[in-house]
């Protein structure tokens, strides 16, 4: 059965195994993109459906046909396949953001099963998107001042202790806690961290 992640972008540079997927997926449904290397995939990022990436590629490639998907705020998981697939390999690919790993050829009912798991990866990655968006645009209204102090309360760190390290007292560190926690329009210091961290404060 074909769900709305219906799309499937092959990067594959074997051009007669790219062809033979794209027949066979093409013959149940699926409407196939194809790409030989990672250059046409950088000039025509997917914003749809999903990956299915080969192996061959090394893991920082792998990282980075990710990248090129999240630096367009795409939701496009990635399926990783190969022959004869190693441990490493394996290994390699749900480090490199892999939902999935496939043997090929495909077993239909399998390739079924990992295309569900995508979408469902999907369902979860857009959500993520929309949070971390969404606390993005909350972080623009806090002054440097409070990017700073939020940082630290994120880190765990006690008002005496921040104005410590702020050099400044804890009365002011409790000001500026209350003012971002107003311009964030957050429920509380904990809901503030929250938000902090969807926006990367915590890297």
């Amino acid at each position: 059965m074909v769900t709305s992640n219906d799309k499937v972008h092959i990067i594959d540079k074997d051009a007669k195994r790219r062809a033979m997927i794209a027949y066979g997926l093409s013959s149940n449904n699926y409407r196939a993109q194809i790409y030989e290397n990672l250059e046409e995939v950088a000039n025509f990022p997917p914003r749809d459906g999903f990956l299915l990436v080969n192996d061959e590629f090394a893991a920082t490639e792998l990282s980075y046909v990710s990248g090129i998907v999240a630096a367009n705020l795409a939701r496009v998981p990635m399926i990783v396949f190969g022959e004869d697939p190693s441990t490493n390999n394996v290994v390699k690919a749900m480090l490199a953001g892999a939902v999935d790993y496939l043997e090929w050829p495909f077993d239909q009912q399998r390739f079924e099963q990992s295309v569900a798991r995508a979408e469902s990866g999907a369902s979860a990655q857009t959500r993520a998107v929309e949070r971390r968006q969404n606390a993005l645009a909350r972080l623009e209204a806090l002054t440097d001042r409070e990017r700073e102090v939020l940082r630290h309360l994120i880190q765990g760190h006690s008002s005496k202790d921040i104005g410590a390290i702020l050099a400044i007292s804890p009365r002011t560190v409790e000001v500026h806690r209350a003012s971002l926690i107003a311009k964030l329009a957050a429920r509380s210091t904990s809901d503030a961290i929250r938000i902090g961290i969807y926006g990367g404060l915590d890297d």
